[in-house]
């Protein structure tokens, strides 16, 4: 896939804004109290006001505007208070957002005498300081129905605490820090009909409610009451969420629940459902999900009773078989069941009393015998059908073509048919499924498609990836014209042929990244797209060598000789080609050799341009001749994006010919190539916004154009080139937003002065690792002085020793590690009072500079590490009470108060060291009132972690990471005291660790999903005890522990002895790999690819004692891939204790984490945006 790493939000929102053709928007007005505010009136009377990452202090006056319908103040990080009277002239507010402030108080008479309380429906205090809810402002809003107060501090309901709220719908609590909800607590609540609990800390909860959200929290079983929902409860309630709790026996109090439609036990502990559960609810539960727990069989008997259930999910149990009785009685009115992920080895006719089944998932299963009777007769309404490893395959389809009446699986329309170990495409399988839109072939052994596929015409997206396929066909996708969607990634294909893409009219997605491509013939992607409004080709990590126009002039184009008069002009102006070639291994733009070698398509060509031209000479045509070699096409391109990242480009006066025709052309990234100068105005027929140039060997030239010859460029990155001066060209740039120029040879800020005069629209400046001469290590910015629009500054590694006055009073960001600093004038950030980031590491700091804290109140990360200070006492940081990220590693710390924190209420990340010089350091006694914690990284500094870290940590801990050279052992005690988190991610990495205690996660029992991350360390070996108990070991025998490290285990970069204590990994490694894939395919197989690397070098081989020449044949016959060990392979060397050596950095690489993205982009056919937002939130 391609690499975007360097985009962020604001780069993302500006370009599609920029970009994306919008609707009609509703009037304007000028916001006269903010000139930073939106003001929109949808209306003549009723007015909308948005402002988004306004500094503001208080609510505007809003006088003017008395009609006001709806108000959204987003991102208002100096909002604290409500003042009494802040709504007062208003009459027809309905809705109020305050959101991602630091609101902490709201008057109680901010509403009463305004006239909006008999308006205010909605209102919105998330992300903000408040520690309980502001019932005595909220009381006098008569048709109050929605309030959100996601995100606070609240840790306590009191009944009294919502007395007068009596016309509330829905209540939104979730992402706060309340444990206990007591009884009776919404007994006023007469018309609540929601409330969210989501991500709090909750144990014990009463309600009277319609819907009760209680989803990942520490709920379990024996702390439901029998009688709690006893009362109006009962009766009232509908949905009831307890995903993601501890609950390991179905509890009795559910059993009463009378009137529930859902109920949701997701990823909970249970083994059984009692006969009698449902038995109160069965004239009304339509939804039950009760994946991933620990159930063994279909729990009939509770399930016969229920007379209007239509979902039923029992994906990731333990259910080996199923038949008829299993589904009598119930299943008649079912119309969506999951059964994936089980240990499902036969079923047996067992849908024949469920007529109404229209959503049926299998895949996962074991599934040795399945009677083609089971499925064939019984589900002619099917809908969707997922088939996923399944055993003798081809038998299982010749008996359902024979077995299944005509006709009956002939509504199928999605068919997930995956890791099937397919070699082609059979021809039952078009034959049972003739309506298919949506078929997925993935992770078979298909090698080549010719016209199986021609009958399924009504395919919309086919997913062919990791497969064998090394050829694609003229045939392979004719008469598909209604596809949108193909993913042929990673495979074996070394030539597209022209015509393959032929007449795909709606094609807006086309993957062909990492194949082995060499060559695209012209007329490969001949007459497609000409009825989308865009298209995303990816090609990268293939072989290409050389880019040619011919190959994309039609795309977004009907076919020439259909539809002659529309020609070269045919293509829509507002059509959008998003085309990725990096990682190839492209030099130049030109005419490629071989690029074409049918007759068909030149002499069509041919024909095209005669006729074009005689009809009217000034239209610009092609100029394909009738040659085997083609030139490049004079017609405009349609490409928006390009991508020629990490090819081997050297210069690009070839390439100008290309951007001549790209005059639609935003986003241009040539990094990681060999580019050593910039032609004079090779841009200036582009419309160019984005242009990434770093990783390159650009030196400072005297070219005389003005910015590249395009005006519009708002982003560049010239990091890591050559470059002792910025060029004089970025003088002319004047709208540029983002100026990287990092990693380079600058040697002087003189030049500085005059560049940003012209660069008044900077908001981010990197200057990051540049050799500054000696004589400027003082850093004069002033030309930096009033430069209003200025949001992040990266001084860091300059060779600074002191730095003057700031005056960028919009500075959000200021990096300055790596220099030799040691005190900050307090006037220095006197004007940066909007300050959010702070960098302080690495310099010559004695003392934490706290008498700058007044200035910069706002801050929230700040990073000390690596300073000599050697005090942390109680006023260190008492300034700053919003810091969120604290960096406090390799101090000179001889002294550490306990009182540390004590202003620090919204503490998320801490990175930290022991201290063996402070006596008895432990983290607990610092960070007890750190309740807000999510990440932490400790820098262990001795050889043995025991005690340092027990009981530290709150229940919002995520992320622990232990580090340090000196670290030796871990002994078994020292993860004490953490069971309170939901999902940990646990990394022990860049230590001298050599192996690692049985029982490291026995305090871990209770926590639902772990990620271990071992990277970089000193084992030789790990023994399956480190991660299991006795009780579950490593074999398949699923329990709550064995799948907590579903999470994932990373090992690369340890000296493994690869002998048998490590065949356990082999086994587990295969087992894994079902869990994984039903949860994320492509994190499966990345598994997969990784684990390939790992090998370890067998000794006492019947080849290691050989005098053979052939040294290199021997290394490889006494090698072996980790994966491949096996007890039959292995029982023998095992016996002889044969030894094996170490291999040093071998890779077994477990992770979900990173891959989703992919998934994102590639399954649910986003658009190029989407991938690119999808891309962001991931890196």
């Amino acid at each position: 896939m391609a690499h975007f790493t360097n985009w962020t939000p604001f780069y993302l929102i500006s370009l599609i804004g920029l970009l994306l053709p919008w609707s009609i928007e509703p009037k304007q007005i000028n916001c006269d109290f903010n000139q930073l505010c939106l003001c929109q009136n949808y209306t003549v009377q009723y007015v909308d006001v948005t402002c988004i990452n306004v500094p503001l202090v208080s609510v505007p006056v809003l006088s003017q505007y008395p009609h006001l319908y709806r108000i959204r103040l987003i991102g208002v990080a100096e909002l604290t208070q409500l003042q009494a009277n802040s709504f007062e002239r208003l009459i027809t507010l309905a809705s109020l957002t305050i959101s991602k402030s630091r609101l902490s108080f709201v008057n109680e008479s901010t509403f009463a005498q305004s006239s909006i309380k008999k308006t205010l429906s909605t209102v919105e205090f998330s992300y903000g300081r408040l520690v309980e809810i502001p019932v005595n402002a909220l009381v006098h809003l008569n048709q109050l129905q929605w309030l959100s107060l996601k995100g606070n501090q609240i840790e306590m309901i009191r009944s009294k605490d919502l007395v007068g709220l009596s016309s509330i719908r829905t209540l939104l609590l979730n992402e706060n820090w309340l444990s206990i909800v007591e009884d009776h607590t919404f007994e006023s609540l007469s018309t609540l009909e929601l409330i969210d609990f989501d991500g709090n800390m909750i144990e014990r909860v009463e309600v009277q409610i319609e819907k009760l959200t209680l989803s990942s929290n520490r709920i379990s079983s024996s702390l439901i009451a029998p009688n709690a929902f006893a009362g109006p409860l009962e009766r009232s309630l509908k949905v009831l969420d307890l995903n993601y709790n501890l609950i390991d026996k179905y509890p009795v109090a559910l059993k009463s629940l009378q009137a529930l439609r859902q109920l949701l036990l997701k990823n909970n502990r249970i083994k059984q459902i009692d006969s009698d559960a449902f038995h109160q609810c069965s004239r009304t539960l339509e939804v039950l999900d009760l994946s991933q727990n620990l159930l063994s069989r279909m729990p009939r008997e509770a399930l016969s009773p229920l007379r209007q259930i239509v979902k039923v999910n029992m994906h990731d149990n333990l259910i080996d078989k199923l038949n008829q009785l299993d589904l009598r009685g119930w299943c008649h009115t079912l119309k969506s069941l999951t059964l994936s992920k089980n240990n499902l080895q036969s079923i047996e006719g067992a849908f024949e009393p469920c007529p109404h089944l229209t959503e049926l998932r299998l895949g996962g299963n074991k599934l040795l015998q399945m009677d083609a009777k089971a499925l064939g007769p019984y589900l002619g309404r099917l809908r969707l059908l997922e088939l996923s490893s399944l055993h003798n395959v081809q038998h299982w389809l010749s008996e359902m073509a024979k077995h299944a009446p005509m006709q009956s699986l002939n509504q199928v329309k999605w068919l997930q048919f995956d890791y099937n170990q397919l070699t082609t495409i059979p021809s039952h399988l078009v034959k049972l499924f003739p309506s298919l839109m949506y078929l997925d072939l993935q992770n078979n052994h298909i090698e080549n498609i010719k016209d199986e596929l021609s009958q399924l015409t009504n395919l919309t997206t086919i997913i062919l990836s990791h497969n064998s396929i090394d050829r694609l066909n003229k045939s392979t996708f004719r008469e598909l014209n209604r596809l949108e969607s193909i993913a042929i990634y990673y495979n074996r294909i070394r030539t597209i042929k022209s015509g393959a893409f032929d007449n795909l009219p709606k094609l807006h997605s086309l993957v062909l990244s990492k194949n082995m491509i060499e060559t695209i013939e012209t007329g490969a992607f001949r007459s497609i797209s000409f009825n989308a409004s865009s298209l995303t080709l990816m090609l990268d990590e293939n072989r290409l060598r050389c880019l040619s126009a011919d190959t994309f002039a039609h795309i977004g184009r009907p076919s020439m000789m259909d539809n002659v008069s529309s020609s070269s002009s045919s293509a829509s102006s507002e059509f959008m080609l998003y085309l990725n070639v990096s990682h190839n291994q492209i030099e130049t733009f030109a005419n490629c050799p071989h690029n074409d070698n049918n007759d068909e398509v030149v002499h069509e060509a041919a024909t095209f341009t005669r006729t074009v031209w005689t009809g009217n000479r000034q239209l610009i045509g092609s100029r394909l001749t009738n040659s085997t070699t083609t030139t490049n096409t004079d017609v405009v391109l349609q490409i928006q994006t390009l991508s020629l990242r990490a090819n081997m480009i050297k210069t690009l006066t070839s390439f100008e010919s290309l951007f001549d025709k790209l005059v639609n052309l935003k986003w241009l990234d040539l990094s990681f190539n060999q580019i050593e100068t910039i032609p004079l105005n090779f841009l200036n027929k582009t419309a160019l916004i984005k242009l990434n140039l770093s990783h390159n060997r650009l030196q400072s030239d005297e070219l005389g154009d003005q910015c590249f010859g395009v005006r519009s460029l708002k982003y560049l990155d010239i990091t890591h080139n050559l470059l002792t001066t910025l060029p004089d060209r970025l003088a002319s740039c004047t709208q540029l937003i983002e100026l990287l120029a990092s990693n380079n040879q600058i040697h002087s800020f003189n030049y500085l002065a005059p560049l940003a005069r012209t660069l008044t629209q900077l908001q981010r400046l990197d200057l990051f690792r540049n050799p500054i001469k000696s004589h400027e290590q003082r850093a004069n910015f002033v030309f930096l002085n009033n430069h209003s629009m200025l949001d992040s500054l990266n001084l860091n590694w300059l060779n600074i020793e002191h730095l003057d006055e700031l005056n960028v009073p919009y500075l959000h960001r200021l990096e300055l590690s790596g220099n030799s600093i040691s005190n900050i004038n307090s006037k220095v950030l006197s004007r940066c009072r909007n300050l959010r980031w702070l960098n302080l590491s690495h310099n010559s700091f004695n003392n934490v500079p706290k008498h700058i804290w007044k200035y910069v109140i706002r801050l929230r990360h700040l990073d000390l590490c690596e300073n000599p200070i050697e005090v942390l006492d109680s006023s260190s940081f008492a300034g700053l009470k919003y810091l969120k990220t604290l960096d406090i590693r390799g101090l000179k710390l001889q002294y550490i108060d306990s009182r540390i924190f004590l202003y620090q209420s919204q503490l998320s990340t801490l990175k930290i060291s022991t201290y063996p010089s402070i006596r008895s350091f432990r983290l607990q006694d610092i960070l007890s009132k750190s309740d807000a914690l999510k990440t932490v990284q400790i820098d262990v500094k001795e050889s043995i972690l025991s005690h340092q870290i027990q009981w530290a940590f709150g229940g919002k801990l995520r992320e622990l990471i232990i580090t340090g050279n000196n670290l030796v052992h871990i002994l078994p005690d020292a993860f004490q005291g953490l069971n309170n988190a939901n999902d940990l991610t646990l990394r022990i990495s860049n230590t001298s660790i050599r192996y690692l205690p049985e029982g490291l996660l026995k305090y871990l029992a209770d926590i639902r999903y772990i990620t271990i991350d071992l990277r970089n360390n000193q084992l030789q070996t790990v023994s399956p005890g480190v991660f299991f108990n006795q009780s579950t070991g490593s074999d398949n025998t699923k329990t709550w522990q064995s799948r907590q490290l579903l999470g994932g285990i990373i090992l690369e970069g340890n000296p493994l002895y690869c002998d048998c204590n490590l065949l356990w990994i082999s086994k587990w490694m295969k087992q894994i790999f079902t869990e994984m894939k039903s949860i994320n395919i492509d994190a499966a197989i990345q598994v997969k690819a990784s684990l390939a690397l790992s090998r370890c070098q067998l000794v006492g081989s019947r080849h290691s004692n050989s005098h053979s020449t052939n040294r290199s044949a021997m290394r490889r016959a006494e090698q072996i891939t980790i994966t491949h060990l096996t007890e039959e392979h292995i029982d023998s060397r095992c016996q002889d204790n044969s030894a094996i050596r170490p291999v040093s950095g071998t890779q077994l690489y477990m992770t979900l984490l990173a891959f989703h993205c992919i998934v994102n982009f590639i399954f649910t056919n986003l658009s190029f945006y989407g991938f690119l937002i999808s891309k962001f939130i991931c890196t």
